[in-house]
This record gives C-alpha cells, sequence and structure tokens, in this order.
C-alpha cells in the first residue's frame, strides 16, 4: 500500500460532475484479540464474526438504498508463531467449542493456561521468521465478504509488510491490528505509522489505515491508551497532517476518522485521561501542517456517533468527520453502541452510524 498521499490542492476535475452520494452505514469494532492478553483469544474470533456480520447485515437490510457499508476493526493483531502455528489453530478450535457449550466465560481464562500455551509463541513474535504467521484478518475478511461487504484493505501484505520490514530495535512485535473493509472497491490506500514517542505501547505497530473512495476518504486508527500527554499528542498531530493531505486529494471532499481513539466524549475515567475534544482540535488544525501546505485554512471536525459508552471507561470509539471550513456537514441519522459487554464478545461495544443519501454536495465520475 502506499504511504501518506503528498497531494495537490483538491479541485473539480475535468470528467467529474456533482451527483448525490449513496447513504451511508459506519461500523468500528474494537475486537479484544489481544495475543497473550485478552482472554480466550484464539477461540473467540468466532463469537466477534457472528455478532458483526449480523449487526451489518441488519443494518444494510433497514437501509433504504443500496448503501456504502464501511466496517473499521481494530486489535485484529498478526504476529509471528513460527511452528507453534498448528498448535494454536488447535487451541482455538478448542477454546471456541468451550466457549460454544457455554463451560467457559469469555471474560476470564486461567492465566497459566495463557502463558503455557502462548509463551512459546511470544518467543519466536520476536525472531524474523519467513513463515508461521497469525493472522486473523482474512477470516473477518471473508465473514464480512460473505454479508456484502467484500472489498478488505490491510490484508496480507498490506498489513504485514510494516512490521517485517521495520529496521528499528526491538522490532515491532505485532502488526497494527487494523482492518478496513467496505462494499464498493477502494480508489487508493495506504498506511502510515504513528511516530515512535517512547510509549510502552511502542512494540506494536499502531497507525492509520487509510482508503479514498471517491468523494470520501477513511482513516481507521488506534490510538494509545496512555494517560501521559508526550503519548498523546504526537498520535493526534499524525491523524490531523493525514486528514489534511487526504483533504487535498483530487475531488476530496471529506475524510471519515474511525476506530478506538482512546479519548472519552464526556464523564471521567481514571484509565482513560484524554478528552476526544482534543482529537478534535487537532483534526480541525490539520495537525502540525495545515490544509493546502500550511496556508491556514481552517478545517471543520464533528462527531458522528452517540455518546453512549463503548467502553468501561466510556465513549471512547468514535466516528468523526473531517471538512473544509464552510462546506456541508453530514447529518446521521441515527448511532447507537450495540451492548454486548455481557456475553464478553469484546470488551468495547460495536458502534454504528448510519448517514441518509446527500443530495447536494459529493463528487462523481461521468
Amino acid at each position: 500500500m502506499a504511504p501518506a498521499p503528498h497531494p495537490q490542492p483538491s479541485a473539480l476535475q475535468p470528467g467529474t460532475t456533482r451527483r448525490e452520494s449513496p447513504p451511508l452505514v459506519i461500523v468500528t469494532h474494537n475486537t479484544w484479540l489481544i495475543p497473550f492478553g485478552a482472554p480466550w483469544m484464539l477461540g473467540r474470533a468466532g463469537r466477534l464474526i457472528d455478532h458483526q456480520r449480523a449487526v451489518v447485515q441488519r443494518l444494510s437490510d433497514e437501509a433504504p438504498e443500496d448503501p456504502l457499508v464501511i466496517v473499521a476493526l481494530q486489535e485484529l493483531w498478526a504476529f509471528r508463531v513460527g511452528p507453534f502455528w498448528p498448535l494454536l489453530w488447535l487451541m482455538g478450535v478448542l477454546q471456541a467449542a468451550l466457549l460454544r457449550a457455554g463451560l467457559v466465560r469469555g471474560g476470564h481464562e486461567p492465566l497459566l493456561l495463557r502463558i503455557a500455551v502462548l509463551a512459546p509463541a511470544a518467543l519466536c513474535s520476536w525472531l524474523p521468521l519467513p513463515f508461521g504467521l497469525w493472522d486473523p484478518k482474512p477470516r473477518f475478511a471473508r465473514a464480512l465478504a460473505a454479508a456484502g461487504v467484500p472489498h478488505a484493505v490491510g490484508l496480507r501484505r498490506a498489513s504485514l509488510e510494516p512490521m517485517m520490514g521495520c529496521r528499528r530495535w526491538p522490532p515491532p512485535l505485532m502488526d497494527s491490528g487494523l482492518l478496513l473493509c467496505t462494499s464498493r472497491p477502494v480508489d487508493e490506500s495506504g498506511f502510515v505509522p504513528f511516530p515512535q514517542s517512547g510509549s510502552p505501547e511502542d512494540w506494536v505497530n499502531k497507525g492509520m489505515l487509510w482508503a479514498r473512495l471517491g468523494s470520501l476518504a477513511v482513516i481507521v486508527t488506534h490510538m494509545s491508551n496512555e494517560r501521559a500527554t508526550a503519548y498523546r499528542a504526537p498520535q493526534r498531530a499524525a491523524l490531523g497532517e493525514l486528514s489534511a493531505r487526504l483533504l487535498r486529494l483530487p475531488g476530496v471532499e471529506r475524510v471519515l476518522v474511525v476506530g478506538d481513539l482512546n479519548h472519552r466524549q464526556g464523564g471521567s475515567s481514571a484509565k482513560c485521561a484524554g478528552h476526544v475534544d482534543e482529537v478534535l482540535a487537532a483534526l480541525a488544525r490539520g495537525g502540525d501542517v495545515g490544509l493546502a501546505g500550511g496556508s491556514g485554512e481552517l478545517l471543520e471536525a464533528e462527531r458522528l456517533s452517540c455518546d453512549e459508552a463503548t467502553n468501561e471507561d466510556g465513549c471512547i470509539d468514535h466516528v468523526v468527520c473531517v471538512r473544509r471550513r464552510g462546506s456541508p456537514p453530514l447529518r446521521p441519522s441515527e448511532s447507537r453502541a450495540v451492548d454486548d459487554l455481557p456475553r464478553h464478545v469484546s470488551d468495547h461495544n460495536l458502534l454504528y452510524v448510519t448517514v441518509p443519501r446527500d443530495s447536494h454536495h459529493s463528487l462523481g465520475t461521468r
């Protein structure tokens, strides 16, 4: 995939005309498949897939017209397991069977069992082995394709190359964990890693996965949950800079920023100190570069998603729209967090936003 784009300022191109854009269905879900950390992470994939597919199918069926469906998933981590891949596969099958039978709960797993099974894989993950990569993304992408969302960004080489080709030491233990699926083909896409800031999370390759679909660009990300401003501020700036650059692509009118931003909306949390207004401010500034190469043109950044809690820390998953100041905003028709925490599908609720057809301010190709 391409890195961050460096385009010329956007303008109406020859051969394009204003036309109405389709309705939007936007879904984001942090899957909680943290290797060596999240309980039953090898066996919960099937439960997650069933849950996500059911919600996406329902929202697509309820849409009055053929919608553009965007599904942004986080914490689908890929990592090296070397010769232990068959062992992890077998454990995944057994865990899934135990969960289906109700013999274990998804939120609790004996620590000793987790260490005994996954410690060897953790050792292999530091080795540059050319085989034995554990990656749940293709399985999720296939399930979403069956639900009418067949176009995936962040699979295979596009997902693993930033991790495998990284020359820093220590190398990242895992990839970005990001997957973006859409119901319509993507025009171009890329991945931009977050700058290294000395955060304890530097051992994973967190960043921003982006794609352009006509006049709409989408960024899916999973920001740091570290409290220190020194860790959060560089990520907010990088997110604002990428949004500004995408808005400068010819024909792009809006950028959606979707995912687990680890910045809360309202309330307070001992674990999540940042407020989403800090992210909105960075997006409106365009990071450190601003729109049109630092011309000072201001942007608008507004949340489209609801204030319902998506995690025990509150509302930390968001859907944000970034646009040029003065351009028409998107008006969501519905936004909800699907409460499934009691079943331990994940430690995050799935969040969705629906936006009706915009008949006045979208670009399309004749």
